[in-house]
């Protein structure tokens, strides 16, 4: 008997596991009740350089699938496909379900968000249009850091780009 569930799993158990052993667990939080772990990835303010963001992986895929995706393995678990009807199985995973619904509006979220910035920060930093990112990134198939200095090599730093690194120079010197 095939399970409901399985048809949403998409990654190995073995590798759900080692993504997720890769996050800080969290207490229960009643007014985030859904969430069981939190990535201990901190981004970094929109007035740092854009390299240096990069580099923090502010632009990277958040971990919100990961969650998900160890929901469901904890949901099938729960399961005994030889015994339980169908509406055992949904009774039995209820709130595990209502939990993916809420991981998946927040990665849907997080996601969006994530984009948007990665968006505005490149055309400010490199003073582009939305048509020339748009279609560079068409092209681009590595990851987001070789996209960078891509584009860093390709194009000139905006003016006000130039002056976040001057900055950063300039308080990072040893004073003496």
């Amino acid at each position: 008997m095939n399970c409901y569930l399985d048809d949403f799993i998409k990654y190995s158990e073995e590798e759900i596991q080692n993504k997720i052993s890769k996050l800080k667990p969290i207490k229960y939080n009643k007014f985030r009740w859904w969430r069981l772990f939190e990535d201990e990835h901190e981004p970094l303010s929109k007035r740092e350089p854009l390299e240096n963001r990069v580099l923090n992986n502010d632009f990277e895929f958040p971990t919100f699938i990961w969650q998900t995706q160890y929901v469901l393995i904890q949901a099938r678990k729960k399961l005994n496909l030889n015994k339980d009807t169908l509406s055992e199985q949904v009774e039995k995973t209820s709130l595990d379900l209502a939990r993916y619904r809420k991981l998946m509006q927040d990665q849907e979220r997080e996601e969006s968000k994530r984009l948007n910035e990665f968006m505005e920060a490149f055309k400010e930093t490199f003073n582009i249009s939305q048509e020339t990112l748009d279609e560079k990134l068409n092209l681009w198939f590595g990851d987001i850091k070789g996209f960078y200095y891509y584009m860093s090599h390709n194009y000139n730093l905006s003016s006000k780009e130039n002056r976040k690194l001057n900055k950063k120079f300039l308080n990072g010197k040893n004073k003496s």
